[in-house]
């Protein structure tokens, strides 16, 4: 039986608990490579790949240079023998998403091959396209408000005044039913 692990790029699937949404996303930290550590203000420090350098030695990551590291990820992927599905951006057109599968693997083996890629192709400049397109204030509650009108449709109820890590920490706490869940993964507040 093949096992499909489905990856939304950006840095909160790096945070989400592999316990609770492992079906849905992709807990995202190994380390394979030896370069320099890079330090910028709103990143924890990790060895990051000459590629990823390389990308960002401008101070800025283009779309163009986000999907090259996200299609560089996939090849990897592939060379490494998983079965990777075709990149898909996500409603806004900001962020994309694909699937990586191996007849016969497990979890731990897929996530193996996976996360080498990621951390020598993608982890650094996918922190930085998604710190480079964050949601304003009012982008920001109207997206949670739409979560939680999804969520009350979906028969859970969230308390008012809810934030954006609250809604996140209630999420990743409670066991909730595939439908709830991807309210919030179908959400660009998950690519926070």
């Amino acid at each position: 039986m093949s096992r499909k692990i489905h990856v939304r790029t950006t840095p909160r699937s790096q945070h989400i608990s592999h316990q609770r949404f492992l079906a849905a996303s992709v807990v995202l930290l190994s380390g394979c490579s030896q370069s320099p550590v890079q330090e910028t203000d709103n990143f924890i420090p990790e060895p990051v790949s000459q590629y990823q350098q390389d990308i960002m030695a401008d101070g800025t990551v283009t779309f163009a240079e986000y999907e090259r590291a996200v299609l560089a990820t996939i090849a990897c992927g592939r060379e490494g023998g998983l079965s990777v599905t075709q990149p898909q951006l996500d409603a806004s057109g900001t962020y994309y998403s694909y699937t990586f599968s191996m007849q016969g693997a497990d979890d731990d083996t897929l996530l193996a091959i996976h996360d080498a890629c990621y951390e020598e192709y993608l982890s650094s400049v996918d922190f930085e396209w998604a710190a480079e397109n964050e949601l304003s204030g009012r982008e920001l509650a109207e997206e949670v408000q739409k979560v939680r009108s999804c969520l009350a449709g979906a028969g859970f109820a969230t308390p008012n005044g809810v934030t954006p890590d609250e809604l996140f920490d209630l999420l990743n706490e409670e066991h909730l039913p595939d439908e709830a869940v991807a309210c919030y993964l179908d959400s660009v507040l998950f690519a926070r």
